[in-house]
C-alpha cells in the first residue's frame, strides 16, 4: 500500500510546474514571427511540457487556432491527460488572430469582405510557422492541427488539400456550410487527400447546432470513399452542449481519440518491461515517430511491479528509467525506493543523493521529498 501511495502522489506532483513557493508560474511564452507570406508580424503563444528543460524528449506539436480563445483550457486538458497517462506530453502553439476571416477560408465569399486567403496562411505555416518551432523547439515529427467553427472548416481543408503538414486532426463543429457548402462540394469531386506516407487521424464533433447536421451526415458519407491513405476519423455528436461550449469537451476528447493506444492495457500491466517496451514501438510504428517508454508511466508500473510481481523485474523498470532519463532526479528516487525495498539500504542512500543533486540543479519542487527519503534509509542503516 506504500508504494500504491507514493505512485499516485508521484502523479499528482508530476503535474505541477515544479515551481518553489513564493514564485511565479508560468505557462508559456508569447513568440512573434516576421511573416513575408503574410506581410505581417504573428504573434505565437508556446507552451513546452513541465519537463522540457530536464530531459532530451522529442514532443508531439499542436497547432491550435482561434489561440487566445482556447490556449488556456486546451493547456490545462493536454496537461492533465498526459499527467495520468491518456496521451504524451505536447509542445502546444496557440496562434491569436489577426483577420480570421481572411486566414481560414479558402475562396471568396460575398459573406466575407476580405475572405479567401487560406492558401496564404497554409504557406506561412509550411514555410515559416513550422520549420521556426522544428528550429528552436525539440519537435517530434508528429503534428495535430485543431480548429473550431470556421477554424473546423479549415482544419477539415487543410487535410484534404495539404495533408502532408499534420497527422492529426480535431474539428470542432466545422463551418463545411461556407459558400455554398465549398469543401463539401470539392471532398464529393475526389479533388482531395493526395497520397501521404503514414497515417492520419480526424476527430470532428457538433453539438446541439441542428444546422450543421445535414452537412456533417453529407461529409460522413464521404469520408470512406474520399482518403487514399490510412484515415482514421470518428464524427461524435454531443446533444447537450452547444456551439461556443463544445471546444472545452472536445479537445480533450480529440487528443485521447488520436492518441488512443498511448495507455499501457491492463493486460500488459503486468507482464514486464520487454513487453512495455514492445508497445511503445508499436505506438511508434503507427504514428510515425520514435517514442520511448515515458516516465512516469514506466515509474507507476515499477512501483505496482514491487507490490505485485518480481522485485528484480521492478528494479529492471526503475534501472531503464534512468537510462532513459539521465537529467531527471526523480527516477534517481524511484529507484532508490525500488532498492529500499529490496532492502538494499546503501545502494538505495546512493540514488537517493544523486535525486537530490541533481534535484537542487533544477530547483524541483519534490526535493523535500527526496531529502525524507534519504533521512528515512539512512536512519535505517544507523548513520
Amino acid at each position: 500500500m506504500f508504494f500504491r501511495i507514493i505512485s499516485f502522489l508521484f502523479i499528482i506532483l508530476s503535474l505541477a510546474f515544479s515551481q518553489r513557493a513564493g514564485s511565479n508560474i508560468s505557462i508559456g511564452r508569447s513568440l512573434i514571427i516576421p511573416s513575408k507570406t503574410l506581410n505581417e508580424e504573428r504573434s505565437v503563444d508556446i507552451y513546452l511540457p513541465p519537463r522540457y528543460n530536464i530531459t532530451n524528449e522529442r514532443y508531439p506539436v499542436v497547432v491550435l487556432l482561434d489561440g487566445s480563445q482556447h490556449y488556456l483550457h486546451t493547456i490545462g486538458s493536454a496537461s492533465f491527460l498526459a499527467g495520468i497517462g491518456r496521451i504524451p506530453h505536447m509542445i502546444i502553439a496557440g496562434i491569436p488572430n489577426t483577420d480570421r476571416n481572411r486566414d481560414f477560408t479558402p475562396t471568396k465569399s460575398p459573406q466575407f469582405p476580405t475572405s479567401g486567403g487560406a492558401e496564404k496562411f497554409i504557406s506561412f505555416m509550411r514555410n515559416e510557422l513550422l520549420p521556426y518551432l522544428d528550429r528552436n523547439f525539440r519537435t517530434a515529427p508528429f503534428r495535430i492541427l485543431i480548429g473550431h467553427s470556421l477554424c473546423g472548416m479549415f482544419t477539415l481543408y487543410q487535410l484534404h488539400k495539404h495533408g502532408d503538414l499534420f497527422q492529426g486532426y480535431i474539428a470542432i463543429s466545422p463551418y463545411v456550410m461556407y459558400n455554398d457548402f465549398f469543401l463539401l462540394k470539392m471532398i464529393e469531386r475526389k479533388d482531395s487527400l493526395p497520397f501521404y506516407p503514414g497515417n492520419r487521424f480526424l476527430y470532428i464533433t457538433v453539438g446541439d447546432e441542428p444546422e450543421y447536421m445535414e452537412a456533417l451526415e453529407r461529409l460522413k458519407r464521404q469520408l470512406p470513399s474520399s482518403s487514399s491513405q490510412s484515415l482514421t476519423w470518428h464524427i461524435k455528436h454531443y446533444s447537450e452542449e452547444y456551439h461556443n461550449s463544445l471546444p472545452l469537451l472536445a479537445i480533450p476528447d480529440g487528443l485521447s481519440y488520436i492518441f488512443n493506444d498511448w495507455p499501457i492495457p491492463d493486460s500488459l500491466s503486468n507482464q514486464g518491461l520487454d513487453a512495455i517496451i514492445a508497445h511503445y514501438e508499436k505506438f511508434s510504428e503507427r504514428h510515425g515517430y520514435s517514442q520511448t517508454v515515458p516516465e512516469t508511466q514506466l515509474n507507476i508500473l515499477a512501483y505496482r511491479t514491487i507490490t505485485d510481481g518480481p522485485i528484480a523485474e521492478a528494479l529492471r523498470m526503475f534501472r531503464y528509467n534512468v537510462e532513459l532519463y539521465p537529467e531527471s532526479p526523480n527516477v534517481y528516487d524511484s529507484l532508490g525506493e525500488g532498492l529500499e525495498a529490496a532492502g538494499l539500504l546503501a545502494e538505495a542512500a546512493e540514488q537517493y543523493r544523486i535525486a537530490i543533486e541533481k534535484g537542487g540543479k533544477q530547483s524541483d519542487g519534490n526535493l523535500p521529498v527526496y531529502e525524507e527519503h534519504l533521512k528515512r534509509v539512512l536512519e535505517k542503516i544507523g548513520q
